[in-house]
């Protein structure tokens, strides 16, 4: 159950909320339901564990913020094969794209994140790709990160060689102590050691490259600046492909959509790129989650995980997507 500190509350049988002027959530065990909290001093600022505590106000405006801005999530999966099944989460990044701040939106989800997955023991969030697949990964942040997320792409290690190659590469500033960690990934991945880097600065990478440099993690800041070299490729994919021709993305998709896992249809994606595609002078602005004021590395049955302070969590992503968004 949930260990709670309150003071002056009351609790209405025929209803799921608690009222109160001082509530303070400390932790929980495993499947437990998310609890509804209201306070009764200030609003704008409760504690929103899922919507269901949501005045029918609130839930407008949610909704309105919501219709305005799509969000796609974006997974990787650690597969080396050609299936989509039995593997973890080893990126997983949500899209947004914001009209009225002509903003693309990348917010990493660090995979070692402690967070409840619905039915199964608190883990680390990429576990819940392994338990139940994309459905469940997409529950497990929208219940955690109170998102509304329902698009999906999903790629292997084959497909993004093959989308990168596709593309004729992406430009990459690789730092000096990337490039023996970059080469040693190369052959972790039993890539031809042709592709050896040998400079630092500016390179163009080609598919096994660019695979090999989203996968370094024992140089730099660890696993935050991992995030960040993929969102720094993924941005480097948006630049290229908004410099395309309307007329060139049916070739284009046609040749990526084999490689790919969605729930979006080939004319489903045509309509999306056709709905922002008049739109200049996007910006490409990206972040991690948990930042590093709302999330700490500890020791957690065992594991090693970044636990996240929620609250915190859901306030820097509500900013970040919909901020500025009518």
């Amino acid at each position: 159950m949930f260990n709670i500190f309150i003071s002056c509350f009351y609790f209405q049988s025929n209803s799921n909320t608690v009222k109160t002027d001082n509530i303070k959530v400390v932790d929980s065990i495993e499947k437990d339901k998310y609890l509804d909290i209201i306070t009764s001093d200030n609003i704008k600022e409760r504690i929103i564990i899922d919507n269901k505590g949501l005045k029918e106000e609130d839930k407008s405006i949610k909704k309105k913020k919501e219709k305005n801005v799509e969000n796609i999530l974006l997974v990787g999966i650690d597969a080396r094969a050609d299936n989509f099944k039995y593997a973890r989460a080893d990126t997983i990044i949500v899209a947004s794209i914001n009209k009225s701040k002509k903003q693309i939106g990348l917010t990493s989800l660090m995979r070692d994140t402690y967070v409840k997955i619905p039915g199964h023991r608190n883990n680390r969030i990429n576990a819940s790709y392994a338990f139940g697949g994309i459905e469940l990964l997409k529950k497990t942040i929208n219940k955690n990160f109170n998102l509304n997320i329902d698009k999906h792409i999903i790629i292997n290690f084959k497909g993004f060689e093959k989308v990168i190659n596709i593309l004729d590469g992406v430009y990459v500033d690789i730092k000096k102590y990337e490039i023996k960690e970059l080469n040693r990934c190369l052959i972790g991945l039993r890539r031809s050691t042709r592709n050896f880097i040998s400079q630092s600065g500016l390179n163009h990478l080609n598919g096994q490259q660019a695979l090999a440099y989203c996968r370094i993690r024992r140089v730099g800041n660890g696993d935050y600046e991992r995030t960040e070299r993929q969102r720094g490729v993924l941005k480097s994919i948006i630049e290229k492909v908004k410099e395309l021709k309307f007329s060139q993305y049916p070739k284009i998709i046609a040749s990526i959509y084999p490689y790919v896992k969605t729930n979006l249809s080939s004319i489903e994606w045509l309509k999306l790129i056709y709905n922002y595609y008049g739109i200049k002078n996007w910006n490409v602005e990206s972040m991690q989650i948990p930042t590093d004021k709302s999330g700490r590395p500890r020791k957690i049955n065992s594991m090693w995980v970044i636990d996240p302070d929620i609250e915190e969590c859901i306030k820097y992503i509500q900013e970040f997507i919909y901020s500025d968004c009518n």
